[in-house]
């Protein structure tokens, strides 16, 4: 219920279509309405997609080349183990957008960057800025492995040609 009134969840936060909903819709619900809407997602979700399996040692190249760059850019908002800063950064530590199969919303994310939804019971909406001008695609690549196999965090790794292909879309539009 919380995270349609505010666009925050102890998984992180709503942006995009999503954050629209809430700042236009959902924040405006009473708490029957909202309830009701957890209720039926709730029995409509499908289950979480299993782990890869076990994370990429520490000391794979990937790994060491993309934990130089989180070091860079990423450590002063989602901190060094990886669990944010409240209701301001986003934690990525054991969090399932994080997990999950495919890796296109992160790559979205710091390619084109993302706004939180931004609310009466949460005014602060924090930004994440794009990436795109600063790191290329192998770059991107690397954090995100990194980012993915981190903190307990088991998922397979990013390739550059991935995150080429959708740097490539989101330049057409797509």
């Amino acid at each position: 219920m919380r995270f349609l009134r505010t666009g925050w969840s102890r998984h992180g936060a709503a942006t995009g279509p999503m954050a629209e909903a809430i700042e236009n819709s959902t924040s405006h619900m009473t708490d029957a309405d909202l309830n009701a809407i957890a209720v039926y997602l709730k029995e409509q979700a499908a289950p979480p997609e299993p782990a890869a399996g076990s994370a990429l040692a520490q000391n794979d190249p990937r790994m060491m080349a993309g934990k130089a760059t989180y070091q860079a850019v990423c450590v002063g908002c989602h901190g060094w183990d990886g669990a944010g800063q409240g209701l301001v950064f986003p934690p990525l530590a054991r969090v399932s957008v994080v997990q999950q199969g495919s890796a296109e919303s992160l790559v979205r994310v710091v390619l084109a960057g993302a706004r939180a939804a931004q609310t009466k019971d949460a005014p602060t909406a924090s930004a994440m800025p794009s990436f795109a001008w600063r790191l290329d695609d192998r770059q991107v690549a690397d954090v995100l492995t990194y980012i993915r196999n981190s903190w307990g965090n088991p998922a397979a790794p990013v390739t550059p040609e991935t995150v080429g292909a959708i740097r490539g879309r989101l330049r057409s539009g797509s």
